[in-house]
């Protein structure tokens, strides 16, 4: 593996993509964890795991399009 070129890295990009990671981690994680740990969903197991795959399906869908043309 090749070793990293540090002074060509764009710190636009690397923040862009930190960002990106943490709100995907706070919202469609936290949906997961609500959905499952706090039993926000009630009875129903099938419930959970359709509002966990609608939140990383949806915040994916919006960290693409708005965050896509900055980190590339």
């Amino acid at each position: 593996m090749p070793a990293m070129d540090w002074k060509n890295m764009d710190m636009k990009k690397l923040v862009t993509e930190a960002t990106g990671t943490a709100l995907l981690v706070f919202f469609a994680v936290g949906v997961a964890t609500l959905s499952f740990g706090f039993g926000a969903a009630g009875s129903s197991f099938s419930a959970g795991v359709v509002a966990t795959a609608l939140a990383f399906g949806f915040v994916l869908l919006v960290l693409a399009y708005a965050l896509g043309p900055i980190s590339g």
